[in-house]
């Protein structure tokens, strides 16, 4: 939602800053109305509009990792700068409790809670004065006038429209003190549907009312009424000098409800310049042909860009199921955090495996598991995500993994650990399925990061990376990963078995059938 609301909002800066600097200006007065709203409708589609483009990932990282080695929890800082890792141990950090002892504070909740009043507010308020102003036209006594109505009302208001209607004092308009002008400009404001527009912006502005830039489209729109109103009176074969006097001694006293088209102190000036000036045909095109690249650079930077790169089939799995919980040809943002209800569906699952949480005489917590075995769609529905959660969601999970985007340890295998990976059933290195001669060319040293466990079949996993082949998995997927590529190559699974007061925990990958 954040990334929406920055770029509809920078878009509808860039074409109003256009707008003012190239159109406000001129006398083309139904175009720029045109530009106006259209501005605003694209403002607020483009971010939605998916542009397949390759975007170059920057060799820029900077994350914590938690280290797991011989059963004990050991906090390790990780960081990446210009393709070169760097490893701090012994770093002290705290271990989040598994079951805080309280629950946290909903902000998303209040925040949207207190947007929501707001916005209704807005709204109820727009409905109240558009049906005022309705229901007081259609019960006050009322002339025809061509396509409108004009309403003659008691109170001491300046003349002003909304819908067909104009509303105007009885006793001015009796005794004649309404000039013929005044009218006419009001009739081309129900002529050209002016209170749509209006009506329009209230309802944006109801929604975005945090948001600056509508207000600003507000008074350019309004203002651009008032000149069209203008121009169709001066069309008319009427004097400008004695339409700008009548326009002077008519500046109100007093302020009329927001949704009428009025006369109003802080325009008449501009509208007194508006008057005098005038656009040649030429002039008029060329600055339309002028706003072309801009809205095509509008489009090139604000819509929504994916990367376009060569996808891998997904491999044929030897002895696996197939998992069913999640949309394949997702794409997923690592470590972006997630919603409440996937956190939920998270536990969920983790409570099934356990058996029981025992209280220790030291204080701390001990959890008993039914057993270390994830079911194959299980697994990977926990692994997805846990991708995207972010790295304080991640501590207060009891099972975690440890997989390239989440690497638990850079470190390289010790003698027994890269027997085993030799010996395995299945091999990935760098990413790719491969044998087991493979290896033959690899000395242990050359690992970077490795991730170990069983099939449902008791087939024996390792997924190996060079430093090399490591920062080129990075590079490619640490801003955003194929749920298929992500779950084709297996992680290492952990499970928490005791924490230490209610802060630090231990957890084991005994369980991990590796």
């Amino acid at each position: 939602m954040i990334p929406y609301l920055l770029n509809t909002t920078l878009c509808a800066l860039l074409l109003y800053t256009v707008y003012a600097l190239l159109l406000e200006k001129e006398n083309m007065h139904r175009f720029k109305r045109m530009y106006l709203l259209s501005s605003l409708v694209f403002s607020l589609t483009i971010p939605l509009i998916t542009v397949n483009l390759f975007v170059p990932q920057f060799d820029f990282i900077e994350g914590i990792a938690s280290q797991v080695h011989n059963d004990n929890w050991t906090p390790v800082i990780e960081t990446k700068i210009a393709g070169n890792l760097i490893w701090e141990r012994n770093v002290e950090m705290a271990l989040a409790p598994s079951l805080p002892s309280k629950p946290p504070t909903n902000y998303p909740l209040i925040i949207f809670s207190l947007y929501g009043l707001v916005t209704a507010f807005f709204l109820f308020r727009l409905l109240r004065n558009s049906f005022q102003l309705l229901a007081y036209g259609r019960k006050s006594f009322s002339i025809d006038y061509f396509d409108a109505k004009i309403v003659l009302i008691k109170e001491n208001w300046v003349p002003h429209s909304f819908g067909k209607y104009i509303f105007v004092n009885q006793d001015d308009y009796e005794n004649g003190c309404i000039a013929e002008e005044i009218i006419i400009h009001e009739w081309t404001h129900v002529k050209q549907k002016h209170s749509l527009d209006v009506v329009f912006l209230e309802v944006l502005i109801a929604f975005f009312w945090f948001n600056p830039i509508f207000y600003l489209y507000k008074n350019k729109i309004k203002l651009n009424h008032e000149f069209i109103a203008d121009d169709a009176v001066i069309k008319g074969d009427r004097n400008i000098p004695n339409y700008q006097m009548l326009l002077i001694n008519s500046i109100p006293q007093e302020k009329n409800l927001q949704l009428t088209s009025n006369f109003n102190y802080l325009i008449t000036k501009k509208r007194l310049l508006m008057m005098t000036k005038t656009t040649s045909k030429t002039r008029a095109l060329c600055k339309k042909i002028a706003l072309i690249p801009v809205f095509v650079a509008a489009t090139g930077v604000f819509s929504t860009k994916t990367m376009a790169e060569e996808t891998n089939v997904l491999p044929i799995w030897e002895n696996t199921v197939q998992t069913t919980v999640q949309d394949n040809s997702e794409v997923i943002i690592p470590g972006q955090g997630v919603s409440n209800e996937l956190i939920a569906e998270y536990q969920e699952i983790e409570r099934k495996y356990i058996d029981k949480k025992e209280k220790l005489k030291d204080g701390s917590e001990q959890i008993v598991w039914k057993n270390y075995s994830l079911s194959e769609n299980e697994w990977k529905r926990l692994y997805v995500i846990y991708v995207q959660m972010n790295n304080e969601q991640r501590r207060l999970q009891n099972i975690s993994f440890s997989g390239p985007l989440t690497a638990k340890q850079l470190r390289n295998p010790n003698k027994d650990e890269w027997k085993s990976c030799k010996n395995a059933d299945i091999i990935w290195l760098d990413g790719k399925k491969v044998d087991n001669s493979a290896l033959q060319s690899y000395k242990r040293q050359d690992i970077t990061f490795f991730a170990r466990r069983k099939s449902e079949t008791g087939q024996k996993i390792r997924a190996l990376w060079t430093k090399k082949g490591y920062e080129e998995y990075l590079k490619n997927y640490e801003k955003q990963i194929p749920v298929e590529k992500l779950i084709e190559i297996h992680p290492s699974i952990l499970f928490r078995i005791t924490t230490k007061n209610s802060l630090k925990g231990v957890f084991t990958s005994v369980g991990s059938n590796i």
